[in-house]
Parts: structure tokens; C-alpha cells; sequence
């Protein structure tokens, strides 16, 4: 059942990441505190914090402009922050400058069926070279992980409903009579629309949204080994239709997108 009504936080009440104290920080990006309270099982009610922003781009422009941070290396899994450019997202430009000691491209692509999206395993070997190398450094480990697509234990990806959805095209030319071609068939990348054709319910979406969760999450074992203050947080939230808001867009404020993990992984 969707929500009928939001509540919202003002950027007034927003969280700097930077305003805090921490030697690791690992970012699940769009990741619900609802959802990893279920999941993580020890995470209190008051373990959260409110993001500056509702989408990466919003949150790297919101929380880096302006700062200088070469006591920090960030290890990236998402195409928000590459080598050479902090995207900024208004413009969607280079912030201009690289306020970091060292950016490093901490994924791989084509391997474990990774072709879409980030793998974490290698996020984490990559960070623990990084902090073998350069252990006076903080770290910040920018997973994509739960953020879709799915790649837990239920997976939804593209390529999992594409052929349904193209036999529902066919289907449908067919019943009204017209004559199918493929060259009129168009795929559907967004996760939101082939929820509101039906495709893929919400119920799954939110249970493959969790499984990817915990896959990320297998990870924290490591992640507790690569410092004293190691926190987990998100730069975001994500809806699943709440509101008949589509994932995660800029400038929105409601608590389903800016109420974010605040959680210390215990030693």
C-alpha cells in the first residue's frame, strides 16, 4: 500500500557528512533508513541522519562545493564521481576542482554479471589496498548498492523483463489487429515505468530491493576491519512510486528520500 501522505524535512535540518567524526565512511546510495533499519537488525531509531539532498548529483554538489578534503580518499562506484570531474548537479558540471587527496575508480565492469552496475566485492578490495597504502588517510567508499539494478538474491535488471514485455507488445498489436514489427518494439530501461505497465510489481521491487541490500552488506565484515569510526550512511533515499514520485529526483524533501543510515559499525 503506498503512503498518502509525506512527511517532510527541511534542508534546515540537513546532516554535512563532513560536520561528523569518522575515519570510513561507507555511502549505500539510496538506501531508505526504513529499509536498512529491517535489515540491519541493531540499528536504533535514532541511528539516521537527514541527507542535504534526494539525488547523488544533488548530494555531492551539496556536501563537497566549496570543501577541501585531502585528508580523504573516495572510492567510487558510481558514475556521479569519476577521475576527472565531481559532477555538480544543477549544471551537471565539473565542480571546478577535486577537493580530495586521491579519487579512485573502485569497481569493476563485466564480471559476476556486473554489466549494469558497480560490484562491491571489488569496491572493498580496492579500499582495503587503498588503506594498506595510505593508512593515515579517511576513506569514503561509495557503494551503488541497493540502488537498482537488483543484483541480490531477486534480481531485477532490464534484461530480466524485456522478454516479457516485449510478448506483452506483440500481444497487444495482435488482439487489436495490427500488424507486429520489432522496429516499432522501443526497450524500457526505467524501473518506474515497467512498474506502472505492470511489469514488475512493487511488492517484488521492494523485495529485491532489500535482498540487494543485504548483498552490499556482506561486505561490512571488511569494511570493520579498515578503521576505529567506521560509519555507514546513504547520500540518499529512493520512493518506489510513494507519492507517484519516480525513484529519487533533485530538490524533493520528503522522508522516504532524505531520512538516511547514520549507523556505527561496531568493533
Amino acid at each position: 500500500m503506498l503512503p498518502d501522505k509525506a512527511k517532510e524535512y527541511p534542508v534546515s535540518e540537513a546532516t554535512n557528512v563532513l560536520d561528523k567524526d569518522w575515519d570510513v565512511l561507507v555511502i549505500l546510495d539510496a538506501c531508505r533508513f526504513d529499509t536498512f533499519q529491517k535489515v540491519v537488525k541493531d540499528c536504533k531509531s535514532t541511528d539516521f541522519i537527514i541527507s542535504p539532498a534526494s539525488s547523488s548529483g544533488e548530494w555531492i554538489h551539496n556536501t563537497f562545493d566549496g570543501a577541501v578534503c585531502k585528508d580523504i580518499i573516495y572510492v567510487t562506484g558510481t558514475p556521479w564521481v569519476t577521475e576527472h570531474a565531481i559532477v555538480d548537479q544543477p549544471g551537471q558540471q565539473n565542480l571546478g576542482y577535486n577537493p580530495f587527496y586521491k579519487i579512485l575508480i573502485g569497481h569493476q565492469y563485466d564480471i559476476l554479471d556486473y554489466s549494469e552496475t558497480s560490484n562491491p566485492v571489488f569496491m572493498t578490495d580496492a579500499a582495503e589496498l587503498i588503506k594498506k597504502k595510505y593508512p593515515d588517510k579517511r576513506l569514503i567508499i561509495h557503494n551503488m548498492q541497493p540502488h537498482f539494478p537488483y543484483m541480490g538474491k531477486h534480481k531485477i535488471r532490464p534484461k530480466d523483463w524485456e522478454p516479457l514485455r516485449k510478448e506483452m507488445f506483440r500481444l497487444d498489436k495482435t488482439i487489436r489487429g495490427e500488424e507486429f514489427r520489432f522496429g516499432d518494439y522501443k526497450p524500457e530501461n526505467s524501473l518506474w515505468n515497467v512498474m506502472k505497465e505492470g511489469i514488475v510489481s512493487r511488492e517484488e521491487v521492494l523485495k529485491a530491493y532489500e535482498d540487494n541490500l543485504r548483498y552490499v552488506l556482506e561486505q561490512l565484515p571488511r569494511w570493520r576491519k579498515l578503521g576505529k569510526k567506521v560509519f555507514i550512511t546513504a547520500d540518499h533515499g529512493s520512493c518506489f512510486l510513494d507519492y507517484g514520485i519516480d525513484g529519487h529526483p533533485s530538490g524533493m524533501r520528503v522522508e522516504e528520500l532524505v531520512k538516511v543510515p547514520w549507523y556505527e559499525v561496531k568493533q
